[in-house]
């Protein structure tokens, strides 16, 4: 198949559609912008390179794409990873939005086995191993494998008030209502949980996790050299985050901050 000729004459249509047809009651349906050379492939962000498409076009345009770049710069190629990531965000939407776009139980399993393929080369190369067994903790990308945030850090991480991006703003009502929306949807039969139950073996999990949290809370801790009655206390007393006390005193490694 000529995946170059068809994505072509896929953008060619929706431009003829947009520039002779405005008004028409098609163009009054749900659309997507679309790049027409994607960000990805270093296209930019400008109108000529935008184009409106229904939303089953954007995702056979977007397929199209992955599948001219695995022909033409093979699939190690930052170009064909980009686009697959593309691609695979298609999948993740959900389950109205998949119908929007009519992806078949083929296509899906299709992309998520190239997908998973991807990301669990890329996660090799970036060293994303446990402990001993990571070859590229010194060269991580990311810089943080291996390393700890220092406590002043931590202190500004957990920071609220007028650190946090949302201090005095509201909610637009626009905002509002969409969230509200989605949360109607997680109600009763639409919730994926609804009619099921927790087997014994995950209730016992919980139960213990539980046990453990409220137990720490009785517990004395000490916190950079000086002994406090309980993390809440701490808390209080620094303006940091309880939970976060809590994942930081249960380190075994950490000698600074520990329950007594």
């Amino acid at each position: 198949m000529n995946y170059i000729k068809h994505y072509h004459q896929l953008i060619r249509n929706a431009k003829f559609r947009q520039l002779n047809n405005p008004l028409s009651k098609k163009n009054e349906d749900y659309f997507e912008n679309h790049h027409i050379i994607p960000e990805c492939c270093e296209g930019s962000n400008n109108s000529y390179n935008k184009v409106k498409l229904l939303a089953r076009e954007h995702f056979i345009a977007h397929r199209l794409l992955e599948k001219i770049s695995r022909m033409c710069y093979g699939e190690d190629h930052q170009y064909t990873i980009g686009l697959l990531y593309a691609v695979n965000s298609f999948t993740m939407r959900n389950a109205s939005k998949r119908a929007e776009y009519k992806i078949t139980a083929r296509t899906y399993e299709t992309i998520r086995i190239q997908w998973s393929k991807e990301a669990s080369k890329q996660g090799r190369k970036r060293g994303h191993w446990k402990g001993d067994k990571n070859p590229a903790v010194a060269n991580h990308p990311r810089g943080m494998l291996g390393k700890h945030h220092t406590m002043s850090a931590k202190n500004k991480i957990s920071q609220p008030g007028s650190k946090n991006g949302m201090f005095g703003k509201t909610h637009t009502k626009e905002v509002k209502e969409a969230q509200s929306n989605r949360a109607k949807k997680m109600v009763g039969e639409l919730n994926g949980f609804y009619g099921k139950k927790h087997t014994e073996e995950t209730l016992q999990k919980i139960r213990k996790a539980r046990a453990k949290q409220i137990l720490s809370n009785k517990k004395q801790i000490f916190y950079y050299g000086k002994i406090y009655s309980c993390r809440q206390e701490v808390a209080k007393l620094f303006n940091i985050c309880s939970a976060f006390l809590y994942r930081l005193a249960r380190k075994k490694t950490n000698k600074d901050v520990y329950f007594i």
